[in-house]
């Protein structure tokens, strides 16, 4: 039996470019945590209408992970649908390392999420450098990306 791929990352780089994605990204990610992780203690991610409130795009706090995408413990989540993934995820990283305490960072994972692949210029390589410079200097539990390839895996 042959299995189809629903989702591509073709169709999500192509998607992104539309207006009416910022409240699809979101549905997408609470849709991949719900169908990763059972019984999280605390799930927030706000999408369609909801989306543009204060705050964090979303708040995940879970007593067990699932590797590599949801971590165990709270983790915080980013997300942006933007041609220029690798900007968004510092303006969203600086804002809310900055808005966050130490003591809370400590214990808590950043998880940038974006529609985008490669292809816009941020390679697996490029991440990886952004992904060490970060970890080596500041003071996050754990920071990770989910860029298109990871979200159609």
């Amino acid at each position: 039996m042959q299995h189809s791929i629903l989702i591509t990352e073709e169709i999500l780089n192509t998607k992104a470019d539309y207006a009416d994605s910022r409240g699809l990204l979101p549905e997408l990610i609470l849709k991949l945590i719900t169908a990763s992780i059972k019984n999280p203690d605390e799930l927030r991610i706000p999408f369609g209408g909801s989306i543009g409130q204060s705050g964090w795009d979303g708040r995940v706090v879970s007593p067990y992970a699932y590797h590599p995408y949801v971590p165990e413990g709270q983790s915080f989540w980013e997300s942006s649908a933007s041609d220029k993934p690798a900007d968004m995820a510092n303006t969203n990283f600086n804002k809310r390392t900055e808005q966050t305490s130490e003591a809370e960072r400590e214990s808590s994972t950043f998880v940038f999420v974006t529609p985008r692949s490669a292809s816009h210029g941020w390679t697996a390589d490029a991440q990886n450098k952004w992904l060490k410079k970060r970890r080596e200097k500041t003071n996050w539990k754990d920071i990770r990306i989910h860029d298109a390839t990871k979200l159609v895996q």
